[in-house]
């Protein structure tokens, strides 16, 4: 510590502090010395002058002595003589000395070198009487010995207060040197991330103490910013529940204890069932509210039982989890019997019959579960896991809202999906997909107006899959954007090659989603198509089933106004069924109505869907807006929509979606 610059600054001023006291001490000690020595010189003084004017009574020799032996007597003095100017020494009984004496004015002490003080006093007690000088000798041990005391003592206190400063500042330095250290430690161990308790530095100095609790501080940031790291590694961040890192780490820890006791465990597997459509048609944060309202409602549903793993503030033992998407898990350890976990499942699907709150909505929707137990379903996490959600999907493929058990036969039919999710990724590399062409034709003269571009894939093994099946697929993995640009091209390519050949003002309409509108490169896409095959404006059509609020979202009403500067058409499909509203029509600046599947399907049998389906041709009339027949199969279908005044229409009764070298020869 005394080699850094604080440890020198405070040795040296104590050291400063021990050499000055002394100086003090020795002034001090030398004032008090000279004022011992004033004292019995002044005494001697007066003693020897008190003696010469008793002797100047004195007028014989007799008398003279008699009077120097009473003083010898008395103390006072260890000698007295007089030195008659006769020449005879007349003395009283003490030490002769030969040494010349001063006068007090002139003496110093210590001079002679012996303890007796000598002082001379002239006396003269007339004519006849004796005239001389007085010699009086004083004992100046006593007044030494003071002397001498005072400075020993000085001197102890001296080297005394040095030895305690010295002892303060080595204290001192060990003190701060400790404080130091402990703060050293815990900057180091703050810098590698441990912020435990005993992390505090404890020390009396009010500086240090400063830096301690400033350190204390860090700690507690630490510790605050670690557990929120650890919170958003193991935790989903719109939903508060376990991740799928979490959930596996506990149902890897379940899978120890049960195989340690003998016991069996359960994992279910849910899924929201038609999330995607609230979803697209809601908005993004409408879903994001719905997926936290199920997962508060799926929390809720549990009971004290039926959690494990690792343990939360309240006791409990937290076993729900969202995987990703809609896609959430539920851990059901220790089970004594597998109706536990039918029991479970079935609790969470009759809670699904009171609606969620999506936003400013509630909305009713169910789900589809799947069960897999340990250990007769799997030994290991990645097994459970993979058949509880080949349970979960033959649940969807039973009509969803139920939940089914796995079972050994269910690998046949959730291979495929696997296989298919695969794939898929290579379907444009391995040129498997194809474009399918459906005709739109005028319904008063039949005359060909558009065609509708419907992707389809032809898988190597299965041979054409419905895009019921891939299409969703590839949404949830992402890839429909790739698939979108790939169809966009490839439709007006071919509407190129039609303009060019046969069909010169036909149109072509693309079906896209949402989300590929989000898609900042979307619009130049469309472009960039547009101007490499030479579609002219208003030839080209997007058509969008689930639509969201427009004015919520900035970000897609300048897309769609950049659209709308390209010349392309927007066509609003499946309007009056699902989802749709009327406010979509001011809200989306379409083109074209599609008349919905399902209004179309029971037209004109059904007297209520007769009359949507004509106020829909009526309000498209008023507004100026072309409307679309699809899914017409019958004649009457037909009929109906022209005896109504619908400008077109598309479905079965005209032609399927066909390969383009069909579509032309047929038209």
């Amino acid at each position: 510590m005394y080699g850094s610059l604080t440890g020198r600054m405070v040795l040296a001023a104590v050291v400063l502090h021990a050499l000055l006291v002394p100086v003090l001490a020795i002034g001090i000690h030398k004032n008090i010395a000279n004022g011992i020595r004033d004292e019995f010189v002044n005494n001697a003084r007066s003693q020897s002058r008190q003696l010469a004017l008793l002797l100047e009574g004195k007028s014989s020799r007799a008398a003279t002595e008699a009077t120097l032996q009473d003083w010898l007597l008395s103390g006072q003095v260890v000698f007295a003589d007089v030195l008659p100017s006769t020449g005879a020494i007349i003395r009283g009984r003490g030490p002769e000395t030969g040494k010349a004496l001063a006068f007090i004015e002139d003496y110093r002490f210590g001079e002679h070198g012996d303890d007796v003080y000598y002082i001379s006093v002239p006396i003269d007690s007339g004519p006849d009487e004796i005239i001389g000088t007085l010699r009086v000798g004083f004992d100046e041990s006593s007044t030494k010995e003071r002397i001498e005391l005072l400075y020993s003592r000085g001197l102890l206190l001296v080297v005394g207060y040095f030895f305690v400063a010295l002892l303060l500042a080595w204290g001192a330095g060990r003190l701060l040197r400790r404080s130091i250290r402990q703060i050293s430690d815990a900057t180091r161990r703050a810098a590698t991330g441990d912020a435990s308790e005993d992390l505090r530095v404890e020390t009396h100095i009010a500086e240090v103490s400063s830096l301690g609790e400033d350190l204390e501080f860090l700690r507690r940031e630490l510790v605050e910013r670690g557990r929120a790291m650890q919170s958003m590694a193991f935790h989903d961040s719109l939903t508060g529940l376990a991740n799928r890192i979490q959930f596996r780490q506990r149902l890897v820890a379940a899978i120890d204890v049960a195989r340690r006791s003998g016991g069996q465990l359960a994992v279910l597997y849910l899924d929201l069932d038609r999330f995607k459509r609230i979803n697209d048609t809601l908005g993004h944060d409408a879903g994001d509210h719905l997926l936290r309202d199920f997962a508060k409602r799926l929390q809720e549903c549990l009971r004290h039982g039926d959690f494990v793993s690792v343990a939360i503030d309240d006791g409990r033992q937290e076993s729900v989890a969202r995987l990703g998407g809609d896609e959430f898990t539920v851990l059901l350890p220790e089970l004594s019997q597998a109706r536990d976990a039918e029991h479970v499942a079935q609790r969470i699907l009759d809670s699904m019959r009171q609606p969620l709150s999506a936003g400013d909505q509630m909305v009713y929707t169910t789900a589809s579960i799947g069960i897999a137990l340990y250990p007769m379903d799997g030994r290991d996490p990645d097994s459970l896991l993979k058949n509880a959600d080949a349970a979960m999907y033959h649940s969807k493929q039973e009509g969803r809202n139920r939940f089914h058990f796995y079972t050994g036969s269910l690998n046949p039919r959730t291979s495929p999906r696997l296989d298919l999710e695969s794939t898929l990724h290579g379907a444009i590399d391995d040129d498997r997909l194809v474009v399918y062409y459906q005709p739109q034709v005028a319904i008063d003269t039949g005359k060909l107006v558009g065609a509708e571009a419907l992707v389809r894939w032809n898988h190597p093994d299965r041979g054409m899959v419905s895009p019921g099946l891939f299409i969703p697929m590839a949404e949830e993995s992402g890839i429909i954007i790739s698939i979108g640009e790939w169809v966009l091209r490839q439709a007006c390519a071919q509407l190129r090659r039609w303009h060019d050949d046969r069909f010169p003002g036909l149109r072509m309409s693309v079906n896209v989603s949402v989300k590929q509108l989000r898609q900042a490169t979307f619009v130049r896409t469309v472009a960039s198509a547009m101007d490499e095959f030479g579609i002219a404006p208003g030839k080209l059509q997007l058509e969008i089933t689930h639509l969201e609020p427009i004015e919520r979202d900035t970000a897609l009403a300048g897309q769609i106004e950049s659209l709308r500067t390209l010349g392309v058409g927007l066509v609003i499909d499946d309007f009056g069924g699902g989802s749709s509203s009327l406010a979509q029509i001011t809200q989306w600046p379409a083109q074209t109505l599609k008349i919905g599947l399902s209004l179309m399907q029971r037209i004109p049998d059904e007297p209520r869907s007769c009359a949507v389906v004509q106020a829909i041709i009526n309000l498209g009339r008023d507004l100026g807006i072309n409307v679309i027949g699809q899914g017409v199969e019958t004649a009457r279908q037909r009929e109906f929509l022209a005896r109504h005044g619908c400008p077109e229409m598309q479905g079965y009764l005209v032609s399927p979606p066909i390969p383009p070298e069909t579509f032309a020869s047929l038209f």
